[in-house]
């Protein structure tokens, strides 16, 4: 039987043959998948471990609340890796002596009572301040530091 379309002649009769070709080669392939035949089985299910490994570590690494500080965290191994954990902790004595030698010039800010550290490029400052607005203060000159801001 043939059937007009378009401007071309189909043969129906030809088109379901090709069609129930196609549906035997398939359930073939998963008959072969099911016995755990040559049908590269193996490679599929290695391929969708992979993938979904992949996927997890994207996920993992691009978490909006804590994908910064992993990225940061994957960033300093693979740097102690290289032989480049002296030169980050180099870079760290750096900025932690520029960030106390300009915080501690100012004599209002109480030497004794806070503690700079920093850690891979990050400043952190721990201790007591008398009032909040030497909290704001002391944290918008750390900021104003070349080199303290991450």
């Amino acid at each position: 039987m043939a059937v007009f379309g378009r401007s071309r002649e189909l043969d129906v009769e030809a088109l379901v043959a090709e069609l129930q070709a196609k549906q035997n080669q398939l359930v073939r392939e998963i008959e072969d998948l099911e016995a755990g035949g040559g049908g590269g089985g193996g490679r599929f299910w290695l391929g969708l471990l992979a993938g979904a490994a992949l996927g997890a570590g994207a996920l993992y690494l691009l978490d909006p609340e804590k994908g910064e500080e992993r990225r940061l965290n994957l960033l300093g191994a693979a740097g102690a890796f290289g032989g480049g954990a002296d030169d980050m902790a180099a870079r760290d004595q750096q900025v932690n002596e520029r960030v106390e030698g300009q915080l501690f010039s100012d004599a209002s800010v109480p030497r004794g009572q806070i503690n700079i550290n920093t850690v891979d490029g990050v400043v952190y400052v721990r201790g007591t301040a008398t009032s909040q607005e030497q909290i704001a203060e002391i944290e918008r000159r750390i900021k104003g530091i070349e080199g303290s801001t991450r």
